[in-house]
């Protein structure tokens, strides 16, 4: 399978969103000690049969220049790989999975025109049904009774479940892969098969910078919603009665700054934008510092293990558990020693994502060759 893999092109696609966090450069050469072909961007000359183009990142995917790029692919043999890094709606059963299953079967096809009239109509229905899925939520116990604006929240994971399924159902995509198991149950509740290949780290994602003092006590990083701002009142609250403080960033901050931020901070607080949803990306930066997590409890906890790699507590309990391993020294360095080795050694995103697309390869390989 090596030899095979060797001679694999794949090219990686990262639209806007997911490419601030994880450019395709940095993926395309994550492959490349499996995949020496592996690069950013389409490729120079023309697609060939056995190639793999790999999608990630945020996708208006729809839209027609990507459609067609989709389609010249499939065409000539090449294999069309999704990364889904962008969050999913919860995978729930009930009235709520059938709502989805009617607003999924309400999509158009990307292959056939459409009039104004029926775009229209089709709008009108849609947003009707994002409404009642968010309403037929509320009582579900995947999703927190504290969000306030439950379609808000819903908004952007149904957009792109309904671009997947747009994607899946016209014949646009040969594999899906899914970064965390609760988006592989929602998209199989559709028919939509998938496979779990989480992100792993990658060294600009954050690593050690030696000889520089931790004077950060609590760091947050992160968009503010309404929840966020409840959840980060109360603690900073609990942390000033302790004479401790947090360090609150909620606007882009990249490369060497972050990397630098991170490596200041005793703590990095992680509040879940979507609860039933456990994405490892800040995870990952931290560990690769040597920051401590202190997490909220998700439904899925993800590779990573209460005790030795981060601290999870429910959101009630945050504050305290911050003031406690901020006192705890020893066992805070160790945490964090157990979780930097664990990231750079075993959960590397070439390794998880390599292993992933190397079936895929032979496989195409062997079409190829059966003709």
């Amino acid at each position: 399978m090596q030899d095979i893999c060797r001679s694999v092109r794949i090219s990686v696609l990262a639209s806007v969103g997911a490419g601030n966090i994880l450019p395709a450069h940095q993926i395309a050469g994550a492959l490349s000690a499996r995949f020496p072909l592996a690069a950013a961007g389409l490729p120079g000359r023309a697609f060939s049969a056995g190639d793999i183009l790999l999608i990630m990142g945020r996708g208006r995917w729809a839209r027609h220049e990507f459609v067609q790029c989709l389609r010249a692919a499939g065409a000539r043999g090449v294999k069309r790989v999704l990364w889904q890094l962008e969050p999913l709606p919860p995978p729930v059963e009930g009235l709520p999975k059938r709502i989805l299953q009617a607003d999924l079967r309400n999509l158009s096809s990307l292959s056939r025109p459409e009039s104004v009239l029926s775009r229209a109509r089709r709008s009108v229905v849609a947003s009707a049904l994002a409404r009642a899925f968010a309403i037929s939520l509320r009582d579900s116990p995947q999703v927190d009774p504290s969000v306030r604006s439950m379609r808000k929240l819903l908004s952007y994971p149904l957009k792109q479940v309904r671009d997947v399924a747009q994607l899946w159902r016209d014949g646009l995509l040969d594999h899906i892969l899914v970064s965390v198991p609760p988006r592989k149950v929602l998209l199989a509740q559709h028919g939509i098969p998938s496979q779990v290949v989480p992100v792993g780290y990658l060294p600009e994602l954050g690593s050690i910078i030696p000889g520089i003092e931790r004077d950060v006590d609590v760091l947050f990083l992160g968009q503010i919603s309404e929840r966020r701002r409840d959840l980060l009142h109360a603690i900073r609250s609990h942390l000033r009665r302790h004479k401790r403080t947090i360090h609150v960033v909620d606007r882009d901050c990249y490369g060497e700054e972050r990397n630098r931020l991170l490596n200041r901070s005793k703590i990095i607080l992680n509040l879940q934008k979507f609860p039933w949803e456990f994405p490892v990306i800040r995870l990952l930066m931290a560990m690769g510092c040597k920051t401590l997590v202190v997490s909220e409890r998700a439904s899925d906890p993800g590779p990573f293990l209460e005790g030795r790699h981060a601290i999870v507590r429910d959101a009630s309990e945050l504050g305290e558990a911050l003031v406690t391993y901020l006192e705890r020294n020893e066992e805070r360095s160790r945490i964090v020693d157990e979780a930097h080795r664990f990231v750079t050694e075993s959960f590397t995103l070439a390794s998880l994502l390599s292993n992933a697309l190397a079936p895929i390869a032979y496989a195409s390989a062997v079409e190829v060759r059966n003709g």
